[in-house]
């Protein structure tokens, strides 16, 4: 009995790491495929950090870099410890600690939704790779839709990552129903 609880923790906590990870794709993702007159036209405002601008103009912002979050705000670059799902949203109020500037509520429901997902799939498929492909296409569910509400539209290549995915869910279906 405690296994069961054991792997539903670790399947929460799974959950709400890969969440955080989520994010940064939602906030990175479409700055990073953004066509040039669109860039320039960021670049110009003065919402974004210098440091984000730098990172933007030298086309060096990526899923992996910067490496450790950042507020687009301030250029704040986060340490490990405002870096832990949910616990530091609630810790810091939503809001950078540098400059005090809202991450808005976006951050805390990604985390938590997709923590509660990666849980019930545990629940009721075990770790298995139906609950693997589930929680894959849960997650890219959750940036797809995180991008189509803050952006508006989504970049084509992040469509054809979807469209990826949903093959690999069909071999993955089709190799445990042989």
């Amino acid at each position: 009995m405690s296994l069961l609880y054991l792997g539903l923790f670790y399947s929460v906590l799974i959950g709400l790491v890969i969440g955080s990870f989520l994010n940064v794709c939602i906030d990175r993702l479409p700055l990073q495929y953004l066509s040039q007159e669109e860039k320039q036209q960021l670049l110009s405002t003065s919402t974004l950090s210098d440091i984000l601008k730098q990172y933007l103009a030298s086309n060096r912002l990526n899923l992996l870099y910067p490496v450790r979050s950042i507020c687009f705000t301030c250029g704040h670059q986060l340490s490990w410890y405002e870096n832990i799902p949910v616990f530091s949203y609630l810790w810091l109020h939503g809001r950078c600690r540098s400059c005090q500037s809202s991450y808005g509520q976006r951050a805390i429901w990604i985390e938590l939704l997709n923590g509660t997902i990666y849980g019930l799939l545990y629940h009721f498929f075990g770790f298995s790779s139906f609950s693997f492909i589930l929680a894959l296409s849960s997650s890219y569910a959750l940036v797809y839709g995180g991008i189509i509400k803050e952006q508006g539209r989504v970049p084509k290549i992040i469509q054809h990552v979807g469209v990826l995915i949903i093959c690999l869910d069909t071999g993955i279906i089709a190799l445990e129903l042989l």
